[in-house]
C-alpha cells in the first residue's frame, strides 16, 4: 500500500511539473478516486490512547529541539 501511495504522489507531482495539469489540486482529482471514508472512534478509551500517543510524541519533539540546540552549540 505504502509504496502505491508514493508512486501516485509522485505521479501527481509529475503531471503537474509535466504541465499536463495545472495545478496539484487539478492533478489529485483526475489521478485519485475517493476511497472509504473513516470516521474517528467515539470509543473514549480510543481517544485517551490517541491523546497519550499525541501527548509522547509532543515531549519527544520538544527533546529533539533542545538537542538539535545543544548540538549546534557545541559545534559553534
Amino acid at each position: 500500500m505504502r509504496k502505491r501511495v508514493c508512486a501516485l504522489g509522485v505521479a501527481i507531482l509529475g503531471s503537474v511539473a509535466a504541465r499536463k495539469y495545472s495545478s496539484v489540486h487539478d492533478a489529485m482529482k483526475a489521478l485519485n478516486a475517493a476511497g472509504q471514508v473513516i470516521h474517528p472512534s467515539k470509543d473514549p478509551k480510543v481517544e485517551k490512547y490517541h491523546k497519550e500517543k499525541y501527548r509522547i510524541f509532543s515531549e519527544l519533539y520538544e527533546q529533539q529541539i533542545s538537542h538539535r540546540s545543544l548540538m549546534n552549540q557545541a559545534l559553534s
